[in-house]
């Protein structure tokens, strides 16, 4: 794996002189062009410790989010375009910009269409050690077990971010969170959360309960419905399988399993569908926590209810 502690000019023999210039790329045994063909699959990113975003807007999504960029490759026809002259001008100068025809692109990325520009991201894989408390406040994880749709989990994870999670469990073989389909669907979350991954979902959840935190499991076989939970307490949310659901040694484990109601032919929902639902419902439960400690505060230490 590339050391983390590696400066990208030093991945891709860039002088400090050429930092902030454009680089042509002399052809496909070029050092960039080998970097992009590794790290598209599962195990090329792993080993390299990269991943691509594909695209001007999560190019400059993965800047704006913090994740640490580590080179950027346009094609020829767009390096001088306003919009990437723009996005250029948003890399930080320690990030070295490289050209190249479309067509050693599109052989590169095997994509249809073929971006205009990449970036190579830094992959950051976070252990899996939850807190109980974060920042003084109760901590909320989303967990996925041997999840299997890259599209699915880019989704479930853009909701994650956005819902404001301290952080994603991965357990079992669920798909790599690294993935162009997933950073696509993500719309960017992949930059900005805290991603771990655990070879035996059961063991993750056996940390979390360790270290203080409910464990919530979904099934449409579940005795309560997902609004009768406290939320409020610090927790870990799982979610499973597309097909198989979670697998029912966690269930039994978990500390409690929900379902949402379902009213029509349909009985199941996408997972990030259904996460996103029980999610809010959290916050929903926390910010009316927040509002009545304000107001009890607000009047002296009264109880309002």
């Amino acid at each position: 794996m590339v050391s983390k502690e590696m400066r990208s000019h030093d991945l891709f023999d860039v002088s400090q002189k050429q930092m902030g210039r454009v680089r042509a790329i002399s052809g496909l045994k070029d050092p960039i062009i080998q970097a992009l063909r590794r790290v598209k699959n599962s195990g090329g990113r792993a080993k390299e410790g990269l991943y691509l975003s594909e695209g001007p807007d999560l190019c400059a999504r993965a800047v704006r989010y913090g994740a640490e960029v580590v080179a950027l490759i346009c094609s020829e026809g767009y390096i001088d375009r306003t919009e990437c002259v723009e996005l250029r001008r948003l890399m930080p100068s320690s990030i070295p910009i490289f050209s190249c025809s479309e067509g050693m692109l599109h052989k590169c990325l095997e994509a249809k269409p073929t971006p205009p520009c990449v970036a190579l991201v830094r992959r950051v894989v976070t252990p899996w050690s939850p807190s109980s408390h974060l920042q003084g406040h109760p901590s909320l994880y989303l967990g996925v077990d041997r999840g299997d749709s890259a599209d699915n989990l880019g989704m479930l994870l853009r909701s994650a971010e956005a819902s404001g999670v301290s952080g994603v469990l991965l357990g079992g073989d669920t798909v790599d969170p690294w993935g162009r389909r997933v950073v696509r669907a993500s719309r960017g979350a992949t930059f900005c959360l805290d991603l771990s991954r655990e070879p035996k979902t059961l063991a993750g959840v056996s940390t979390a309960q360790a270290a203080g935190i409910q464990v919530i499991t979904t099934s449409a076989r579940a005795e309560y419905d997902y609004t009768q939970v406290d939320y409020t307490l610090p927790s870990l949310l799982l979610v499973g399988n597309e097909h198989h659901g979670i697998d029912e040694a966690v269930v039994e484990a978990s500390d409690r399993c929900v379902l949402i109601p379902m009213l029509g032919h349909i009985h199941s929902l996408n997972i990030a569908v259904a996460a996103s639902l029980i999610l809010y419902e959290a916050q929903r439960q926390r910010a009316w926590v927040s509002a009545k400690s304000r107001a009890a505060e607000r009047d002296g230490g009264v109880n309002v209810d």
